[in-house]
């Protein structure tokens, strides 16, 4: 009696962990955040760990909207610890690059239709030492354009090719076009 009593609290105990455990990781889900400044205006962004190469730390992808001021978007991927990767893209980045078809930012957003992958490619974007970190950025208009057409619980990847490597780093989309649509990024795809 006292092991069946014993068995149905573990079965109980189980079946309220099992219940529990898809609220919480509904809270959690969404890992972008919406930031005002009165100087900056307003800044998406999402931090994820670096997949390749492996062990290289965090990066955050960041949208910089700034009503007011040309360019009205700036889009940015930090690498927050640029000395923990092995290679560095473009061999050196504290000097011109040369803008070859070798280096350029890729974005990709896998939709669950039938695997269709979506990409866009950016020429070499700028780049440079800030805080510690590394920021490549890029203000083509393009990049917004493909960014509100993304949907919640696709995967977006951000790879920064360049001889002898390359960085990618992938985000869940979840909750990206409500802060997108909240930060009324969709006036710059029209705007010069």
């Amino acid at each position: 009696m006292r092991r069946i009593i014993q068995l149905r609290i573990w079965c109980t105990a189980a079946v309220i962990l099992i219940a529990a455990m898809p609220a919480s990781a509904q809270e959690s889900k969404s890992q972008w955040k919406l930031e005002k400044s009165s100087i900056r205006g307003f800044d998406i962004s999402a931090r994820s760990e670096i997949a390749t190469p492996q062990g290289a730390g965090f990066a955050t992808f960041r949208i910089t909207c700034q009503p007011g001021v040309n360019p009205p978007v700036i889009v940015e991927l930090i690498v927050e610890s640029p000395k923990q990767l092995p290679l560095f893209p473009f061999e050196k980045y504290d000097g011109p690059v040369d803008k070859t078809s070798n280096e350029f930012i890729r974005l990709n957003v896998a939709s669950g239709d039938q695997g269709r992958i979506r990409s866009l490619n950016l020429e070499v974007p700028n780049g440079g030492y800030n805080d510690g970190a590394f920021v490549f950025d890029t203000i083509e208009k393009s990049v917004v354009s493909f960014l509100l057409k993304v949907n919640d619980g696709q995967k977006l990847s951000v790879m920064v090719n360049g001889p002898p490597s390359s960085i990618h780093v992938s985000f869940d989309t979840t909750g990206l076009k409500q802060l997108l649509d909240q930060a009324g990024l969709k006036q710059h795809t029209t705007k010069r």
